[in-house]
Order: structure tokens, then sequence, then C-alpha cells
């Protein structure tokens, strides 16, 4: 990984870029179409390595475009995420996709991090808020 991003597997429909902010617990993902499981595992590795150097992790999300998931990775997702919910203060959301707006407001009664969803257009304020601390600390 260079300068704080780390290129998709391979070129072409496999699309998962990730960029940690240099001296924070800060790592973004972008999402632009298909996650591939090299692409899973890697995210999983690199989040994983931000947790225990800080012991948590804020997350923004920049989905641009979903592609085909295979159904096993999306199981292998849900399995990480419930053993890790304490570990991820924040989640920014951002995208151009109103159902995902509604379905960030009905998941955030049930976890303890602060998610907020965010148009493309606010990504510096999604960057910004994810920067201050949590509301919990």
């Amino acid at each position: 990984m260079l300068g704080g991003v780390s290129p998709p597997a391979a070129r072409g429909a496999t699309m998962l870029e990730l960029r940690e902010t240099p001296g924070s617990n800060i790592v973004e993902l972008v999402i632009d179409g298909r996650i591939s499981r090299d692409d899973f595992d890697r995210a999983i590795e690199i989040i994983n390595r931000v947790i225990e150097e800080h012991g948590s992790v804020k997350l923004l999300e920049d989905i641009r475009a979903f592609g085909a998931v295979d159904p096993s990775l999306i199981w292998e997702d849900l399995k990480w995420a419930f053993a890790h919910f304490k570990d991820i203060s924040k989640t920014a959301i951002v995208a151009d996709r109103k159902w995902l707006e509604w379905y960030t407001n009905i998941f955030k009664p049930f976890v303890k991090m602060e998610v907020r969803y965010f148009d493309s257009s606010e990504i510096d304020d999604a960057r910004r808020w994810l920067a201050e601390p949590p509301e919990q600390e």
C-alpha cells in the first residue's frame, strides 16, 4: 500500500479502493462495482489492523456503484460486523441513493455506533464529521 491508498486487486469490474487517513483511525472504502473475495479480505485485514492500532475504527463508505456480491461474502461481512460492532465508533455512508439514506436511518437504533448518511456532494462534510470525536466518548 502506497501513500495510504490500496488499489483494487484487479482493474475492471472489481472495484473496492481503501484509503487510510494517516495518524487516525479513519478508513475510507470506495465501492464502485463488484466486490471480490480478495477485495473483501484486504478490507478486513486493513480495518482489523486499524482497530488493533487505535482500539476502534471510523468508516467512510463512499458507494458509487454496486456490483455482484457472492452470497458467501455477505455472510462473512455480517459475521465480521456482529463480532466488531463495538470496535466501530462511527460510520459515514456517502452515496446518491435515497434508499441508502432510508436504510441508514432504519439501522441507527440497532447499533451503538454513530451512523450518518451524506449525499456524494457532501463527502468533505462526512470526512469532517468522522474527524470529530464520537458523542459516546
